[in-house]
């Protein structure tokens, strides 16, 4: 975490610090994207679900990547969840939002890669639903994926040196390694 660095403070309070502002954040999408789907009420019984959720608040004070990959992915989805269903289909702030929620999925997580794919699907289900047939607002709208998935992939580089070295191909290779590392514990449910 790159704000220990900034605060004057200790550094497990600001971790902590941070990983709870991950926690109350994870809430507020969830009621979010909750209400989106189902309407206000199905939003509150999301969020005070989730705040009485003990593993999840011990988790939004200890667990420094697996939570703040889950809340990061939790709004890239709601952004991909909210897309417009008529042309543009994603504004530009709208776009640059879920560009910046993927980078920084990315930057936890080589697994944020998949809001990239997401997103892709997102626009190519609303364009299908949308039976857009003008050829300049469907390049306007590739352009618009391309820009989310540049800025993804280059934000989500920006801090992972090895990845800096070839921005547009290390975290594709980080992303299917991921699956590779062996175990050599028993696993529970495998």
């Amino acid at each position: 975490m790159a704000v220990q660095h900034l605060v004057p403070a200790d550094t497990y309070v600001v971790r902590h610090a941070v990983n709870s502002v991950f926690g109350w954040t994870g809430v507020v999408f969830a009621f979010l994207m909750a209400a989106r789907l189902f309407g206000r009420r199905a939003g509150w019984i999301a969020a005070v679900l989730l705040i009485a959720m003990p593993r999840y608040l011990g988790e939004s004070m200890n667990n420094t990547k697996d939570l703040p990959f889950a809340v990061l992915m939790l709004v890239g989805l709601y952004y991909i969840v909210t897309f417009s269903p008529r042309y543009p289909y994603v504004s530009w702030p709208h776009a640059f939002k879920l560009a910046l929620a993927a980078a920084l999925a990315l930057d936890v997580r080589a697994m944020g890669l998949v809001l990239v794919g997401y997103a892709g699907i997102g626009l190519l289900v609303a364009v299908v639903a949308s039976r857009e047939r003008s050829l300049r607002r469907l390049a306007a709208t590739v352009g618009r994926f391309a820009a989310i998935a540049v800025l993804a992939i280059v934000g989500g580089t920006a801090f992972w040196p090895w990845a800096q070295e070839q921005p547009l191909v290390r975290p594709v290779q980080a992303f299917f390694l991921a699956s590779g590392f062996s175990w050599g514990n028993p696993s529970l449910f495998a």
